[in-house]
């Protein structure tokens, strides 16, 4: 599924997320993730005509990392820095900061003065590991399965499904459908063959064992 726009990170977002506990900065990175394949305000919300921010809610806390567009490259979102608050309200401190960041990356044309910044992928390599780890593949593995189901979700609104019909198709109820294309738990294979059959899906599965002892010590150190 082709993603929407790329992500960059600023050093200072970098190191917000560096802060982080290993749960919460997985979390973050996917709804970043997530938030490329889908318009979702409660993932990636714009506040003015500049400014928008990557949204995370995790154990009654909000996690903010505020962004913008480059100008140069319209499917480039540049995360300048980020904040921890218990409300959705935003100080205007925040969005001035935010601005002033903006500003100084987009006039950064001259070679003496490099902006230093990280490449979403380079992001998950050093703060949740390198491809082929216990925890890179347990994040991979969530964010392929997030992308089936909103590729579920578009197939039936192509086919002019609504959420009721489908469930008709296949014999289950429509909140199976509605938990199903948001990935919520305890959807059965058997339920997935159905929906794949309806909607005419080719789908070929593999499995692959990814608990090798050596990286689950890693993991525990």
């Amino acid at each position: 599924m082709k993603e929407k726009f790329k992500v960059l990170f600023l050093e200072e977002a970098e190191l917000f997320l560096d802060k982080l506990d290993k749960k919460i900065i997985n979390k973050i990175l996917y709804y970043i993730r997530k938030s490329r394949l889908i318009n979702d305000l409660k993932l990636f919300k714009k506040l003015n005509n500049d400014i928008w921010e990557f949204r995370t809610k995790y154990m009654g806390l909000q996690y903010r990392l505020f962004a913008f567009w480059d100008e140069n490259q319209k499917s480039l979102v540049v995360a300048t820095h980020g904040i921890i608050k218990k409300t959705r309200k935003i100080k205007p401190i925040d969005l001035t900061r935010a601005e002033k960041m903006r500003e100084e990356y987009l006039e950064d044309k001259k070679p003496i003065k490099k902006i230093k910044t990280y490449k979403l992928e380079e992001i998950e390599d050093n703060l949740i590991g390198k491809k082929g780890t216990f925890r890179r593949n347990k994040y991979e593995q969530k964010l392929k399965l997030e992308y089936l189901c909103v590729q579920i979700k578009e197939r039936r609104k192509q086919r002019g499904l609504t959420e009721s019909q489908l469930g008709e198709l296949i014999d289950v109820k429509k909140s199976q459908i509605y938990k199903l294309e948001r990935n919520y738990k305890n959807t059965t294979i058997g339920t997935l063959q159905k929906v794949f059959v309806a909607l005419n899906f080719q789908v070929n599965f593999s499995i692959v064992d990814c608990l090798e002892e050596s990286e689950v010590y890693k993991e525990n150190q």
